[in-house]
């Protein structure tokens, strides 16, 4: 009985993880179709603006 238990247990927990869809990431620098929406800074410029530190 405890064995069917967790199996049962086991398969309503998988079943969950493979129904559930992948949403992608969310952000506001990006549009649905993946493009850049902001301007990024290239990170060398990045790290001349903060003096050279690789923080």
């Amino acid at each position: 009985m405890k064995r069917a238990f967790i199996l049962g247990l086991l398969a309503v927990i998988l079943a969950g993880c493979a129904t559930t869809s992948a949403a992608p990431v969310k952000s506001e620098c990006f549009r649905s179709d993946g493009s850049a929406r902001c301007t990024f800074t290239p990170l060398p410029e990045l790290w001349e603006r903060a003096g050279g530190r690789n923080a």
